[in-house]
């Protein structure tokens, strides 16, 4: 509980006003925004999208319909991931481990998986983010 606490400390003695936490957060989301950078997996989808009976090649409505559900399904689901994991990560890896050289640059969440889960569960998770990197080009 004294990590959500020291959190809001931290955060209204670094800031002062909501109004400028709300001008740093919207410096800094074109970074954050990059956590969405698996959106374009729903890009390669769309072509598996079933459509209504009635939809023809040149007026595919239901094909439309589905597709604008499944982007935004996708978009909710990885927003929701990416606020959640720079809270998580905020609160629970120490402010030293982001800076260049620190074990959390770059990697927060791997840090988190073998700081809380264990070097196995941790390794897993390296190979698996490389994996995944790799493939995605």
């Amino acid at each position: 509980p004294h990590v959500v606490t020291d959190w809001s400390h931290a955060l209204t003695t670094e800031h002062g006003n909501v109004l400028a936490m709300v001008g740093v957060a919207l410096l800094v989301f074109p970074k954050l925004g990059l956590g969405l950078s698996g959106f374009e997996t729903g890009v390669a989808v769309m072509p598996h999208v079933e459509g209504a009976p009635d939809d023809t090649d040149e007026r595919p409505v239901g094909r439309i319909r589905g597709t604008k559900k499944l982007l935004t399904t996708a978009a909710v689901i990885m927003s929701a991931f990416l606020v959640l994991t720079s809270f998580i990560t905020t609160l629970l890896i120490p402010e030293g481990e982001f800076k260049p050289g620190g074990a959390a640059n770059g990697r927060a969440l791997a840090y988190l998986s073998h700081e809380y889960l264990g070097n196995a569960f941790g390794t897993v998770y390296d190979i698996s983010t490389i994996a995944i990197l790799w493939f995605a080009g």
